[in-house]
């Protein structure tokens, strides 16, 4: 979920783990069991959701509604309605485009970077991490893992020990300055679409400072919609 006051940190305990792969998929398989069950997630085809976003004053002060369209395994497009206009920014995770008022271009590295990131934390495929020879899945904690793609994509996720479901995930990627940054997403207002469970709400927190927060407004599952309808320019 894209488009978070110094915190204290929740680091996993590292000594809890014997066997890290093997944890590592047990953890997966009850997360995929809690938002659904593994056969619901592996129909997901294309998710739409809808989206309100608060931005905090130091990355904005403004409030601005997001569309995001993911069809599984690789594309993406969001349209962002901003007060300066709408921007929509499209990718199959190689290349894509940017639209801004001022006109299309090719996607920028950065945001194609940042694209990236988004394909691979969908929440929907992210949770079936295991059933891809592409990625490795190791347990840092009792109820956490670290999850490293074969194209250097990586992402740390912390499970609630009562539900299973994943309670914040933890991820490198360009700040608001252009350098690195650590993202933390902060999940809650977990509801059942089409009998699988997402959340409804979220913080970001970068480098520890909250930055933003997001309420979904619909999600919608599997309505068919085309890599060929999604990458068509405006």
């Amino acid at each position: 979920m894209s488009g978070l006051m110094a915190v204290q940190r929740h680091e996993p305990k590292r000594d809890l783990v014997k066997d890290p792969l093997k944890h590592g998929k047990q953890i997966l398989q009850r997360a995929q069991r809690a938002m659904g069950g593994t056969d619901k997630l592996t129909a997901v085809k294309d998710v739409t959701h809808k989206m309100e976003i608060a931005l905090e004053p130091a990355a904005g002060g403004f409030t601005m509604k997001q569309t995001s369209l993911y069809i599984v395994p690789n594309h993406i497009r969001q349209v962002q309605e901003m007060p300066f206009g709408r921007v929509t920014i499209y990718s199959d995770g190689e290349s894509g485009w940017l639209a801004t008022p001022q006109g299309v271009q090719p996607i920028p590295l950065d945001i194609l970077t940042k694209a990236k990131g988004v394909i691979f934390r969908q929440p929907s495929s992210l949770i079936l991490s295991g059933h891809y020879p592409s990625r490795s899945v190791k347990a840092v904690g009792e109820n956490a893992v670290n999850i490293l793609t074969a194209d250097g994509q990586s992402i740390l996720i912390q499970f609630d020990s009562e539900t299973g479901l994943p309670e914040r995930q933890i991820y490198t990627e360009p700040g608001a300055n252009g350098s690195s940054a650590e993202k933390t997403e902060i999940f809650s207002d977990w509801r059942n679409v089409g009998g699988i469970k997402m959340p409804y709400k979220a913080v970001q927190r970068e480098n520890g400072v909250k930055i933003l927060e997001v309420t979904v407004l619909e999600y919608r599952i599997n309505t068919g919609i085309t890599a060929k309808e999604i990458s068509k320019r405006p």
